[in-house]
């Protein structure tokens, strides 16, 4: 899930909303056409019942318009809670080679693949609403590091290796992947790059997360549009393999 924020009030009739994205403990993600998005008014509901994390609390959502309450049935969802109050915000306007997420796909000029990021901070920021590509620092929160890990997956979209690089980079915004130093699993075409942050062995509810291709990969590309053209499976067309 992702919180977004209207940035501007929406007025009847308007087709089009401006949003801030990635707010508070989330990130930004791609949103499918026909996504529904919830909005959350001044006036809503709470529970003073306290849970600990690991517990799984059952619920569901009451509509209310001018015309009263939603009176059911209802449709219950299962909660586990995990204590995201607790947690530290994810690192935020995360780049890659200087490239802000998401792009389409994205291909490293060479295998020393640059990550920069902003720092966030649950504490400052409890009573502001911070876009996640404000490229401004807010923080960090005291004794917090930040946690770099990758997934590699074959030309089939399959898993090959989960986490096979798993560092923790300390407290810094940068962090450069070296491939020759650290290569892939064999038969990698694809790398999803997560960065967490960690205070005092609590990890972020979220990781800001990059997906793209190894160093040196060609894949087929619609002339007219520049965007890559997929298979009946929603793979790449591998032009070269690295």
């Amino acid at each position: 899930r992702e919180f977004l924020a209207l940035d501007t009030p929406a007025a009847n009739g308007d087709t089009q909303i401006t949003v801030k994205r990635g707010l508070i403990d989330t990130v930004p993600r791609k949103i499918a056409a026909g996504t529904p998005i919830y909005f959350v008014e001044t006036f809503y509901g709470g529970a003073e019942t306290e849970y600990a994390p690991g517990e799984v609390v059952e619920g569901y959502g009451t509509p209310t318009n001018g015309r009263g309450y939603y009176l059911g049935p209802f449709t219950y969802h299962d909660i586990e809670m995990v204590g995201r109050f607790n947690k530290p915000y994810p690192p935020a306007n995360l780049k890659i080679d200087g490239f802000s997420y998401p792009v389409d796909w994205f291909v490293p000029a060479d295998n020393q693949v640059d990550f920069t990021w902003n720092h966030r901070d649950r504490v400052t920021q409890s009573d502001q609403v911070i876009d996640w590509f404000d490229a401004a620092d807010y923080g960090p929160e005291a004794s917090t590091s930040y946690l770099v890990e990758a997934d590699a997956y074959d030309s089939d979209g399959v898993l090959i290796a989960a986490n096979w690089l798993s560092e923790n980079v300390g407290l810094t915004d940068t962090y450069t992947l070296d491939l020759d130093t650290v290569p892939p699993p064999a038969n990698t075409l694809t790398l999803v790059v997560k960065v967490w942050t960690v205070r005092s062995g609590v990890t972020s509810l979220q990781a800001s997360t990059y997906t793209f291709l190894l160093p040196g990969t060609e894949i087929l590309v619609d002339e007219y549009t520049g965007l890559p053209v997929l298979d009946e499976n929603g793979n790449y067309i591998l032009m070269e393999t690295p």
